[in-house]
């Protein structure tokens, strides 16, 4: 597996890659159409706390009430339900929030770990949306099997259901954990066209909200449900 997940995923997007800081992971990140938080995940950097979820047993609770209510909702309400989140208010500045430190060193296990974590998400969570076992996140997020690294050893198609969860391309995840090889102009193609995991998204964008914030979405969602709209 050559270069870093970084340098796979700009030479994926035909771009060079920057010396690693927070300042120009933030500056890239519209250029390959990231969320400056995955894109400072990615290269390893220190996450700065403006871009840190909320990580607090209220947000926690809160989240896990929004789950609970769209467990079984379709794509279409889970649209519909990011579409009132990112009506809200502009989360409030976390910039006091202490930084999430740097990746020393930078392997894929641990930038899957930090995707999840700048998305609140736990292995469990992310299990229960790829609809896979703990254990196949659980070594996707750690390093090192019998000398091979995890992810080259899952299933193609499992690490895509775990991009769909996380609401990356398929081809940007799979350079990030060094499958390059799999990446086809059809794959290509698809990651133009293919609208991304509703829920997926859902999660990305609940990531920023304060609890407070979280609790509007839960009332939505579970008022939503009962509705039956």
């Amino acid at each position: 597996m050559d270069g870093t997940p970084l340098e796979r995923l700009c030479a994926h997007h035909g771009v060079p890659t920057p010396a690693v800081s927070p300042a120009t992971l933030v500056a890239l990140a519209p250029v390959l159409d990231l969320h400056p938080a995955d894109l400072l995940a990615i290269g390893g950097a220190e996450i700065p706390g403006a871009y840190l979820p909320a990580t607090t047993a209220d947000a926690t609770t809160e989240l896990a009430r929004i789950r609970s209510a769209t467990w079984d909702a379709s794509e279409e309400t889970l649209a519909a339900l990011g579409g009132f989140v990112r009506s809200l208010p502009a989360a409030p500045d976390r910039a006091g929030t202490p930084p999430w430190p740097a990746l020393d060193p930078v392997t894929v296990g641990g930038v899957v770990g930090r995707l999840m974590h700048v998305r609140n998400m736990s292995r469990r969570w992310v299990a229960e949306d790829s609809g896979l076992a703990a254990t196949t996140i659980s070594r996707l997020t750690n390093d090192g099997i019998d000398g091979r690294p995890a992810a080259d050893i899952i299933e193609t198609r499992f690490v895509l259901r775990v991009a769909d969860a996380l609401s990356l391309r398929h081809g940007d995840f799979l350079a990030i954990v060094g499958r390059v090889d799999e990446i086809t102009p059809a794959l290509r193609e698809a990651d133009r066209t293919k609208p991304p995991s509703q829920r997926g998204r859902l999660m990305k964008d609940l990531a920023p909200l304060p609890p407070e914030q979280l609790r509007q979405v839960a009332e939505h969602a579970k008022a939503t449900r009962t509705d039956g709209t």
